[in-house]
C-alpha cells in the first residue's frame, strides 16, 4: 500500500485515480490472502522508542511494514519450478 503513495499524490493530474485505487486494493488483497495461507509472513511496524508494535489508527489492527516469504512459500515455489535465489 505504501508503494502507491507517490502515484496517488499525482493521480488527479493524470486522471487515473480510481484505476490506481483499484490496483492497490487488488495488490493488498493478494498479499493478505497469501499471508492467510501462510505463504507470506507479515512484518509488523514497531515504535522505535518503545519497541512495541504500532497500532493502525484507521483499522485498529497492527500496522504492517512489509511481507517476507515463509518456508512453506519457498517450498511451494521450488515445487512449481520457481525457486528463489537466496
Amino acid at each position: 500500500m505504501f508503494a502507491w503513495t507517490y502515484h496517488l499524490a499525482h493521480a488527479s493530474i493524470m486522471g487515473q485515480e480510481q484505476i490506481i485505487y483499484d490496483k492497490a486494493a487488488l495488490q493488498d488483497n493478494y498479499k493478505e490472502h497469501l499471508s492467510q495461507m501462510r505463504l507470506l509472513a507479515k512484518k509488523l511496524k514497531t515504535d522505535l522508542k518503545t519497541g512495541l508494535p504500532v497500532i493502525d489508527k484507521s483499522s485498529g489492527g497492527l500496522e504492517v511494514s512489509g511481507y517476507q516469504i515463509t518456508s512453506l512459500g519457498r517450498l511451494l515455489l521450488r515445487r512449481v519450478g520457481l525457486a528463489l535465489e537466496d
